[in-house]
């Protein structure tokens, strides 16, 4: 009888959910949102951007349980996970596919970027800057990708376009140099020099698109080209100053996030009286 109250007394033990279920990478929502809303945005939104966006998160879901995957040298825990997401994606991409064809078109311009970020999973790299690089890469090619699924697809190939890209995607490599010194590599002379370097440098990139693309010089106003190197002044002293505070990793996202929004709300003022 003692066993049995004890047994009834005792809490229930919480079952823990299977690793690759949900990504840890909390960075990555924006990396993946941003690009697809704006593509969306300079082309023009159609219904058909909401059947791609649930094909783009599920697609992630399953490459974060694939690198999982073969990070563990194909442990079968993690197979569960990556094959109830690889189906879920090749339905919901399966149908916007269906309804665009086209898009067919950028799987080889995808598919090294993942191949190669697999192996870099395998080989346990995946914390690298060569699989950081790769990842962003992938990221902002969703830009074009969703520009084409827009009312007017022919921008998908603007020269404007491929700026807008090149400006996500400076943004993001250097969210990845300034993130690790302040987290996976802080105290890093090396790294702390890197993102100095980067960052600096990127303050010239709005102007040098303005002055040799004449086609973002005539899409982008001049006071969006002021406030992108504002934006990107912000973020050298930002890759100064956090390293030397006492910033927690929330506190460093929550400040991401903001940056993201602001990027993307310079961004489309910039470019909102030409798409």
């Amino acid at each position: 009888m003692a066993h049995d109250t004890k047994s009834q007394t005792q809490p229930k033990k919480r079952r823990r959910r299977t690793p690759g279920w949900v990504p840890d990478q909390h960075g990555a929502w924006a990396m993946l949102a941003m690009p697809l809303v704006i593509g969306a945005a300079v082309s023009g939104f159609r219904p058909l951007h909401l059947l791609l966006a649930v094909a783009w998160f599920l697609g992630y879901f399953a490459f974060f349980a694939a690198g999982l995957w073969f990070k563990s040298h194909f442990k079968s825990k993690y197979v569960p996970p990556l094959r109830a997401y690889a189906i879920a994606t090749a339905l919901a991409g399966g149908l916007t596919i269906a309804f665009q064809p086209a898009l067919l078109w950028w799987a080889p311009a995808f598919a090294p970027l993942l191949a190669i970020s697999l192996w870099c999973s395998y080989r346990r790299r995946d914390r690298s800057l060569l699989n950081d690089l790769l990842t962003v890469a992938a990221a902002c090619l969703m830009l074009p990708v969703a520009a084409q699924v827009g009312a007017h697809p022919e921008v998908a190939f603007a020269s404007a376009t491929l700026c807008l890209v090149a400006i996500v995607f400076t943004y993001f490599f250097g969210t990845v140099l300034y993130v690790k010194t302040v987290i996976r590599e802080r105290g890093s002379r090396r790294y702390l020099l890197a993102s100095y370097a980067y960052h600096f440098t990127t303050i010239l990139l709005p102007s040098v698109l303005h002055l040799t693309v004449s086609q973002w010089r005539e899409s982008a106003s001049v006071l969006g080209t002021v406030l992108l190197t504002a934006f990107f002044v912000a973020l050298a002293v930002r890759a100064v100053w956090v390293p030397r505070t006492r910033a927690t990793p929330k506190q460093v996202g929550v400040g991401e996030v903001f940056a993201s929004l602001a990027l993307a709300g310079i961004l489309l003022f910039a470019v909102s009286h030409t798409f």
